[in-house]
């Protein structure tokens, strides 16, 4: 699928969107369509699998909270591809730290100065906790996040490379996030 169909569909309403797995822009809203019940959708752009998601483009949203990142999960083994990827002399001599080989959910772009990257968080980083709470996958990490108030300092807890860190993000509000992040 191309990257073209999901500005798209980040843009104009929609019901349906087929989509490949992993995350591009969430959304939750209340709607007649979910009787009621807030609903959050997650339209995705990174993979292999694709699959039919329902698609609610809600003017009457209610807000949430989003600190700007792409995510997907991480293991030992996919750690180590990327880092063979990036090359032994690169890894030498480049800044960037290798990523971590562990279990954990990877930090693959963050939005420009959205609220994560304000804070310092960047791609290679390995989410390890938010607010407090241990994370082990992608869906658990957006439902943290999304179900903290905007405008609030959410803690995270990261790896770069042998470093744990923990940073304040101030949440911004995921009513509005449009596909900034396909841009860049």
């Amino acid at each position: 699928m191309s990257t073209n169909l999901v500005k798209l569909a980040c843009l104009l309403p929609a019901t349906f969107l087929i989509a490949e797995a992993s995350l591009a822009c969430p959304f939750r809203s209340t709607s007649a369509s979910s009787a009621g019940r807030n609903t959050t959708t997650v339209m995705v752009r990174h993979g292999s699998n694709y699959q039919l998601l329902p698609v609610s483009f809600d003017t009457q949203a209610e807000p949430f909270g989003f600190i700007g990142v792409a995510i997907e999960p991480l293991s030992p083994e996919r750690a180590q591809e990327m880092n063979q990827e990036r090359g032994f002399f690169a890894n030498l001599f480049s800044s960037e730290k290798a990523v971590p080989e562990v279990e954990g959910v990877l930090v693959i772009q963050t939005l420009e100065n959205g609220p994560a990257d304000l804070t310092g968080l960047r791609e290679g980083d390995v989410l390890l906790g938010v607010n407090g709470e241990l994370v082990r996958g992608v869906q658990q990490v957006q439902q943290l996040i999304s179900r903290t108030r905007v405008g609030q300092e959410l803690p995270l807890t990261f790896r770069r490379g042998d470093e744990v860190r923990t940073v304040l993000v101030q949440t911004g509000d995921g009513r509005y996030l449009k596909p900034l992040m396909l841009n860049q």
